[in-house]
C-alpha cells in the first residue's frame, strides 16, 4: 500500500513538473481591458458576459499556446501602452486616423449601431432648437447653448462626432470623465448634473438592467453620423503585431458569422435596435 502511494506521488509530481515546464515555455500575451459595458464587463452580475468578452475568450481559447494575462486600463492608458510597442492587444477599438499612426487593426469582427445623444425625455423640449427632423445638431448645441455634455476621456465615438469634439476641446460645457458611461454619465444625467451624453443605446439598456430602473431616457441620432461602426482588435505597429494580427484574423474569419457570435451582441439590444 505504501509503495502504491509512493508511485502515485511520483506520478503526480511528474505531471505537475511537466505542466509547469509547459506553462513556462508559453509566450505571454497581455490583453488590455477597458471597462466598457455591455461590451467589456469587468464586475457585477454580468461580469465576463459582454459581447467583446465572449469574442476575446474565443480568440484566447484558440491561441492555447499563449499564456493570456488581463490588465485593466482606461481608453487613454490603452492607447498609450500600445504606442510603447509591448506585446499587447485590445479587443474593442474603432478606427481613427490618429490611432492608425500607432496601431495595426484586425479585420472588423462586428458592426454596432452608431453612438447617439441620450437625453431625459422631460428635457427634450429644451433641445428643440438643436433637433432638426429628428436629428441632433451636436455642433450647434456645443457652439450656441450652455447645456452640459458628458463624454469619456479619449473615447472614439465615430468620425463626425470625434471631429466636432476635437473642435470644441476644452469647451466649458463639456464634462470629461475617466469612467464609463454606465458608471458615471447616466447617473449624472439622471441627477441633472449633465443635460445630455453621447453613447450606444445598448449602454443605456445595460445601465437600466443593472440598476433595475425604468428611467425615461431617449436616444436621438446625431447629424452626419455613420449608419454603423466597426469594432476591431488592435496591436502595436511592430513586426510582432503584424504577425499576431494574422493569427487573430484567421480566428475571426472562422467564427464571426456564427449564431453565438451574433447573439453575444444582440442580447444587449432593445427591440428597436435589434430591428435596425
Amino acid at each position: 500500500m505504501k509503495n502504491n502511494k509512493k508511485i502515485l506521488y511520483i506520478f503526480i509530481s511528474i505531471i505537475l513538473l511537466f505542466t509547469e515546464n509547459s506553462l513556462a515555455k508559453k509566450k505571454e500575451m497581455i490583453w488590455l481591458k477597458a471597462e466598457f459595458p455591455p461590451y467589456i464587463i469587468l464586475s457585477g452580475t454580468f461580469k465576463g458576459m459582454g459581447n467583446t468578452d465572449y469574442i476575446q475568450n474565443l480568440v484566447e481559447n484558440s491561441l492555447s499556446d499563449y499564456k493570456h494575462i488581463s490588465v485593466v486600463a482606461n481608453a487613454k492608458r490603452v492607447f498609450y501602452e500600445l504606442k510603447r510597442k509591448d506585446k499587447i492587444t485590445f479587443a474593442a477599438a474603432l478606427k481613427t486616423k490618429e490611432r492608425e499612426k500607432n496601431v495595426i487593426y484586425s479585420i472588423p469582427y462586428f458592426l454596432a449601431l452608431p453612438n447617439s445623444i441620450l437625453i431625459k425625455k422631460s428635457k427634450l423640449k429644451l433641445f428643440k432648437p438643436y433637433i432638426n427632423k429628428g436629428v441632433f445638431l451636436l455642433e450647434k448645441a456645443l457652439g450656441k447653448s450652455d447645456f452640459k455634455l458628458g463624454v469619456a476621456v479619449d473615447r472614439a465615438y465615430g468620425g463626425p462626432v470625434d471631429n466636432i469634439l476635437l473642435k470644441y476641446k476644452g469647451n466649458k460645457n463639456i464634462e470629461v470623465y475617466y469612467e464609463n458611461i454606465s458608471r458615471t454619465h447616466i447617473t449624472e444625467l439622471l441627477k441633472n448634473n449633465l443635460d445630455y451624453i453621447i453613447g450606444y443605446s445598448c449602454e443605456l439598456t445595460y445601465f437600466l438592467k443593472m440598476n433595475k430602473k425604468n428611467e425615461d431616457i431617449i436616444s436621438v441620432p446625431i447629424k452626419d453620423m455613420y449608419n454603423y461602426l466597426l469594432f476591431h482588435f488592435v496591436f502595436p505597429k511592430t513586426k510582432w503585431g503584424e504577425g499576431f494580427v494574422k493569427k487573430v484574423n484567421a480566428i475571426l474569419k472562422k467564427h464571426r458569422d456564427t449564431e453565438m457570435f451574433h447573439y453575444s451582441h444582440k442580447k444587449w439590444l432593445n427591440n428597436n435596435s435589434k430591428k435596425l
